[in-house]
């Protein structure tokens, strides 16, 4: 299925949150379920949407971002925001991988490049 669009009705709106200093959080910091991970809501309200937009992402940074999972996940968008939540892709019964830190997604310079398109 295809769809045509005039692209003089859309409103079109990109941004990134900023490499090495991104707002990650730790998800369920108490949990003692394996692959806890962290999450960062992204602020999207300078590009002026009214509704919400169609969000695309990409977790960019400088390395070991190929072992996630989540990083093209969007979660709660509205107009002004979207939350994305990322924790390791591997965890193997006795063989977990340590919960994923703030701290570490920044010193990978982590971060979500994203585009937003408003019909």
């Amino acid at each position: 299925m295809s769809t045509s669009i005039n692209v003089s009705s859309m409103r079109i709106g990109s941004g990134s949150t900023e490499a090495g200093n991104t707002d990650w959080k730790p998800y369920d910091p108490t949990s003692t379920i394996p692959g806890r991970g962290i999450y960062v809501d992204v602020d999207t309200s300078q590009a002026g949407f009214t509704k919400t937009p169609n969000y695309v992402i990409s977790l960019c940074g400088y390395t070991d971002h190929w072992v996630l999972t989540g990083t093209s996940a969007i979660y709660n968008p509205t107009p002004t925001k979207f939350r994305v939540y990322l924790r390791f892709s591997y965890n193997k019964p006795g063989q977990e991988a340590p919960p994923l830190t703030p701290s570490q997604a920044n010193q990978n310079k982590w971060h979500v490049t994203w585009i937003g398109i408003e019909p």
